[in-house]
């Protein structure tokens, strides 16, 4: 039977560099007060952090304990540390902080008298405005740390955690404590024994003052939009509308003569059939894609990567007619199956479609352009057996507004929503 411990210091990481969950880990290690176990809970991180941990962990095995799970958040994590732990008292470090070497002591010197503390913290900032994190009432305003209760400072019985599981959520320290005093004697306390790095721009908090910093800025109407000069007025309203698809469009002419043009226009309309549409600009100048789809009724649509983006953008340049833009920015027509138009050899996700239908929208000109997908190529490590296609793993890039190209990173695949269902992260299993 394990040894039980006065303190358990509970530990959730994902994906944090080892250097920094090391220096979290020895600031435990070194503390003045020794009857403590460290519970290290791998949240599922998906980068090399996991065999460093483990081993790490088999050198101090009388104090750390070590496991890992798939990702389910740092409330959750924290949660089953609570559920495994042997302390009397329960506390937390974040893996991008640190204690100071008292801080134990400090805490049960404070706690004597409560069931729970929370206290201030020794912060760690770039600049002045890093002491202020969004308020949770109100994410739209900022508050000084010192008037928070931050998750890492809190300091309690088991029973206290036991009976109020921390809450997936923005603030759920806050609400943990809250909750508690329903029951419990709580009461914050001023150590700054807690290290409690803000310049960490990935941490939610540094994500969350970004969105406040956003929500507080500026009010157009739609006089303002129309006043704008015409081109100021295109690029702003091409970026509202998000992260977009970028891709080429390849088509032939009767003739012979091929077309390559960008479009951030790209919706899909649905699988059954698998139609694809974009969107064709007015015809105040000439549209050869328009023109070739009209007259062959085939067409492809190929992503664009890291590789080929900015040949892709300068496809949207104005060639003449005769002048094949494949020739002109060097990318490479590529045949297939019979397939009358041209790929784009360098793209690693093809479309070939054949046009069934055009929609005029009166309302500006433009032209809705309809195609039913008849043959895909994409690399074999791409599908996941639900069908899910690995965007991120093919390389496939992102953009916003006209001319602003991104590489994408995966926050989560999320569950399928349903009323009184709690979403669940989806592990990507890739067909073999």
């Amino acid at each position: 039977m394990q040894k039980a411990n006065l303190i358990s210091v509970l530990m959730a990481v994902y994906n944090t560099n080892f250097d920094i969950v090391k220096r979290a880990i020895d600031s435990v290690l070194n503390q003045t007060f020794t009857d403590f176990e460290l519970i290290v809970i791998d949240d599922g991180s998906n980068n090399d952090i996991q065999s460093l941990l483990l081993n790490y962990a088999i050198q101090h095995e009388n104090k750390i304990r070590y496991l890992r799970h798939a990702n389910c958040g740092q409330s959750a994590s924290i949660n089953y540390g609570v559920k495994i732990s042997n302390g009397e008292y329960i506390t937390i470090i974040d893996a991008d902080d640190e204690y100071a070497p008292k801080h134990l002591q400090s805490c049960l010197n404070e706690i004597k008298h409560f069931d729970l503390i929370a206290s201030t913290s020794k912060t760690i900032v770039d600049k002045e405005q890093d002491y202020y994190v969004p308020d949770r009432n109100n994410n739209a305003e900022l508050i000084h740390v010192d008037d928070c209760i931050l998750f890492a400072t809190l300091f309690g019985k088991k029973n206290v955690f036991e009976d109020f599981p921390f809450q997936q959520k923005y603030s759920a320290d806050a609400k943990f404590y809250e909750l508690a005093s329903t029951k419990y004697l709580v009461n914050k306390v001023n150590l700054r024994t807690y290290i409690y790095y803000r310049n960490n721009p990935n941490s939610i908090v540094s994500l969350m003052k970004k969105t406040a910093n956003m929500i507080l800025q500026k009010h157009i109407t739609i006089n303002e939009i129309l006043q704008m000069e015409q081109r100021q007025r295109a690029t702003f309203i091409n970026s509202l509308g998000g992260f977009k698809s970028v891709c080429l469009i390849g088509t032939i002419a009767e003739i012979g003569l091929t077309n390559l043009a960008v479009f951030s226009s790209i919706v899909h309309l649905g699988a059954s059939p698998p139609l694809i549409a974009f969107i064709v600009r007015p015809d105040s100048v000439d549209r050869n894609t328009l023109t070739n789809i009209l007259e062959t009724g085939y067409y492809t649509i190929n992503h664009l990567n890291e590789t080929i983006y900015e040949k892709g953008h300068q496809t949207s340049a104005r060639y003449a007619k005769e002048v094949s833009e494949f020739d002109a920015v060097g990318l490479t027509s590529d045949y297939k199956d019979g397939f009358l138009a041209p790929y784009v050899k360098e793209s690693t996700i093809q479309l070939g479609l054949q046009f069934k239908e055009r929609i005029d929208i009166a309302i500006n000109g433009t032209v809705l352009i309809v195609g039913q997908i008849q043959h895909l190529y994409f690399p074999k490590n791409c599908l996941c057996e639900d069908g899910f296609l690995d965007l991120e793993k093919a390389n496939t890039i992102t953009c916003s507004g006209l001319d602003s190209y991104h590489k994408t990173q995966r926050l989560e695949r999320l569950s399928y929503a349903k009323p009184n269902t709690q979403i669940e992260h989806v592990k990507l299993k890739y067909i073999e």
